[in-house]
């Protein structure tokens, strides 16, 4: 249709169309023989020109179009192949597609709540393999006696969540009722995050935000805990033997908590809920309350 318009309007200027600009837009009236034809020449050369700027400025729009198509195909090409490696036998072919991932995601914006839902329900499902946690040693408040890490591919996506930008986040990220025993979530950014009913036994936690994060019935026995904690839900959570030393846990909800043998010495207890709380045992020294 817009080509049979310009075809129209094409025919239009250059038959009887000019004469009508000459009189009608031009305001020229009276014109015969040599002084007509220059006249409706240079309007027809006036519109030549018009139109090739517009003919120009479409070319570079549907370039432009066309090029953010092919950009956004080329993503979910992409996004379609790295999810499927996240399946894969191989450890290696795993951790090649949750790094493609995370380039997505710094890549795409608008991809990037896709990608971190992606992630955290790998996480969430493949923290329950078997071999998802080898034994590294003696334990430190672990019950099977043994301390444990998390397997490589799982730690790669929860650093991956930890650092993403989350000025792009569509959504809060779940990790509840995931197995991530061992894990290093030092300086992981998860303000807000669903972890209830979560295994976070012997999870170091040193400079996590976990600010407004629901950890309600979490096991977080012998973990560390650092950083920004302020209206974290730790209700019925297992945090014996936790490091809490200055942790500050201001407005935390601590509703029938185990504490017992927690260090929160120095700890900002102001306007935590305690109640029920067992602190058998623990370290208060220096907190404030």
């Amino acid at each position: 249709m817009p080509g049979v318009v310009t075809a129209g309007l094409a025919l239009w200027i250059f038959g009887p169309g000019a004469g009508w600009v000459v009189e009608h837009v031009d305001g020229v009236h009276g014109l015969t023989g040599e002084q007509d034809a220059q006249a409706k020449n240079n309007v027809r050369g006036r519109m030549l020109q018009a139109g090739a700027g517009l003919l120009a400025t479409v070319a570079v729009f549907y370039t432009a179009r066309t090029y953010r198509l092919s950009q956004q195909q080329q993503v979910t090409d992409r996004y379609t192949t790295t999810v499927e490696q996240l399946g894969s036998a191989s450890l290696e072919v795993r951790l090649g597609g949750i790094y493609a991932l995370e380039r997505i995601a710094r890549d795409s914006p608008r991809d990037h709540g896709a990608v971190m839902a992606v992630l955290a329900a790998f996480v969430r499902e493949r923290s329950r393999d078997e071999d998802a946690h080898p034994a590294m040693g003696e334990a430190y408040g672990q019950t099977s006696g043994q301390q444990v890490r998390l397997r490589g591919d799982l730690q790669a996506a929860l650093s991956a969540i930890g650092r993403r930008d989350h000025r792009s986040d569509s959504g809060k990220i779940y990790l509840s009722d995931a197995d991530l025993r061992g894990a290093d979530l030092r300086g992981a950014y998860l303000a807000g995050a669903g972890m209830r009913g979560s295994d976070l036994s012997g999870v170091n936690f040193g400079d996590c935000n976990l600010v407004g994060a629901n950890l309600v019935g979490a096991n977080l026995a012998g973990s560390a805990l650092g950083g920004d904690m302020r209206g974290i839900r730790l209700k019925d959570a297992d945090l014996t033997g936790a490091w809490l030393a200055g942790v500050p846990l201001h407005g935390a909800d601590l509703t029938r908590a185990k504490l017992s043998g927690a260090n929160l010495a120095g700890a900002d207890l102001r306007g935590a809920n305690l109640e029920d709380a067992d602190l058998t045992d623990a370290d208060l020294t220096g907190a404030l309350r």
